[in-house]
């Protein structure tokens, strides 16, 4: 591997390094883990109970967003001790329900959309789940940024840093 090469991994080993990158990382396992538990909830409702597409959804994500939330407080960014809940709890619960709201039209929508193309239950329980999924993938980064730099910003319990605070050979 030549010169750039190693300048390149190096760069890597820099990013890794931050603060931000440790927060992105830790967001992202909590999201697979509730985008799992969501996806798992929503086939079981749907596809063994015959729930509706949006009860589906709705009951899903409702009850996969209090895990994500202790665990995108205290684990992603590190907060402790009580939550506050008109600068944690409700904008949390907001930005939840908005998400829900949203994947709940589309997972509507693509059952009426399925409904067109298949009268197989378990093929328009795998659309109304994808779309739930797809809908959720559309709107983490805007969670991710709205979480780092609204909701949980502040000092040593989960402050975000800033690109001065990246080391020089981070920056991308």
């Amino acid at each position: 591997m030549g010169r750039s090469g190693t300048s390149l991994i190096s760069k890597i080993k820099n990013i890794a390094k931050t603060d931000v990158f440790g927060k992105i990382w830790k967001y992202a396992s909590v999201s697979v883990f509730s985008t799992l538990l969501t996806l798992a909830l929503v086939t079981f409702f749907m596809g063994l109970l015959k729930f509706s597409p949006i009860v589906s959804t709705v009951m899903a994500n409702v009850i996969s967003t209090v895990p994500a939330y202790f665990l995108t407080r205290n684990w992603a960014w590190g907060k402790s001790g009580r939550s506050h809940f008109w600068h944690e709890v409700a904008p949390f619960w907001i930005i939840a329900g908005v998400s829900t709201v949203l994947a709940a039209i589309a997972s509507d929508a693509a059952d009426s959309v399925a409904k067109h193309f298949t009268h197989s239950h378990f093929l328009q329980t795998i659309c109304v789940a994808g779309a739930n999924l797809l809908t959720y993938g559309i709107i983490w980064l805007v969670k991710f940024f709205l979480f780092n730099n609204v909701l949980f910003a502040g000092n040593k319990t989960g402050a975000g840093e800033s690109k001065e605070d990246l080391p020089e050979t981070a920056e991308v």
